[in-house]
């Protein structure tokens, strides 16, 4: 008789959710200073961009750091698991905070040096 395989599952973490909002951010962070200068297509396509690039550069240095706590932290005891757990959590928070100030400055600059 065949056993079925057991497979980890794929649950979404909080982490996971938390690098979501920091891919969202900058981009609707950007086009809503852009819409709110009054820009026209090109100022929104750069802004959108612009946004874009940033989001998915935050987002890998993110899951790279993530990443390389979580493999050094899988060995040690379960207080040191968790202190890294909160650790990546806190990390988490500062990137949304970098995140939402970058979208800001993206689009400050594209508002104020791209023509109507």
């Amino acid at each position: 008789m065949v056993q079925p395989v057991s497979r980890p599952s794929k649950q979404v973490g909080l982490i996971d959710l938390l690098s979501l909002v920091i891919l969202i951010i900058p981009v609707s962070s950007a086009i809503s200073i852009v819409r709110h200068s009054g820009g026209g297509i090109l100022r929104y396509l750069t802004a959108g961009t612009l946004g874009l690039v940033l989001s998915f550069l935050m987002t890998w240095a993110s899951w790279k750091v993530g990443k390389s706590l979580y493999i050094r932290g899988k060995e040690r005891p379960e207080r040191v698991r968790n202190i890294t757990g909160f650790a990546l959590f806190a990390f988490q928070l500062f990137w949304i905070f970098v995140a939402l100030v970058g979208g800001v400055k993206v689009g400050r600059l594209v508002a104020d040096h791209i023509a109507h």
